[in-house]
Parts: C-alpha cells; sequence; structure tokens
C-alpha cells in the first residue's frame, strides 16, 4: 500500500481514510494486497470471529469465515495471535489451535494444534 497504514484503539487508517471498529486492534499485517486485521476481544464477550481484510479504500473486504459453521460443538475461542506467510494468515487461540486463513477470501483452508 503505497500510502501505509496505521492504527490506535479501534480506529484504522490508510492514508486519509479510517475504519472505526467495534473492538480494540490487536494487530494488522500486510497479506498480498490486503491487510488483515485482528481484533481484540474482551474475555466476557462470546465474540470469536475476529478476523478482517481491508483493502486500500479501507473497507472490509471479508471477515474470517465463521468457526462455529466449521466446528460445530466445540469450545471456541477469538484468535490471539497472527502472522503471515506464504500469503496465508495463520492465527492462533489461547488454546494453542492454529488456523490457515487464505488471504484471498477469509476461507478456514485448515486447523492443527501448536504443541
Amino acid at each position: 500500500m503505497e500510502n501505509g497504514f496505521s492504527y490506535e484503539g479501534n480506529l484504522f487508517k490508510i492514508g486519509e481514510k479510517l475504519k472505526e471498529f467495534a473492538y480494540l486492534i490487536r494487530d494488522a499485517k500486510l497479506c498480498k494486497d490486503k491487510i488483515i486485521v485482528l481484533l481484540e476481544i474482551p474475555f466476557e464477550d462470546d465474540e470469536i470471529n475476529n478476523l478482517y481484510a481491508i483493502n486500500e479504500k479501507c473497507e472490509i473486504i471479508w471477515r474470517v469465515e465463521d468457526l462455529k459453521t466449521m466446528f460445530k460443538n466445540q469450545v471456541l475461542l477469538p484468535y490471539e495471535q497472527m502472522v503471515i506467510e506464504d500469503k496465508v494468515a495463520i492465527v492462533s487461540d489461547f488454546y494453542g489451535r492454529r488456523y490457515y486463513i487464505n488471504c484471498d477470501d477469509g476461507k478456514i483452508m485448515k486447523r492443527d494444534i501448536a504443541k
């Protein structure tokens, strides 16, 4: 992104464009032509799908695929950490479960457990 990006609190900025999220921003990283944004979810909140992709116009392109549809009848937690490798967002939760997210469409590609 030619203008770069920044964030503080729940505000995300690209150039002069702003996007306000309902939660604080924990992390944001460039993946291909998108910025993947990880939100910080308070412990008492039941939100779990806290990963978004933003384009250069500061618009949401996608929200990560719903964990509840992928992993029914399991205890699910919001994502806590994120790295980008080979154009894939790898996010993990408090239990050490890693999810591999396609940066193009927000679909969960696979899941494993970090030891």
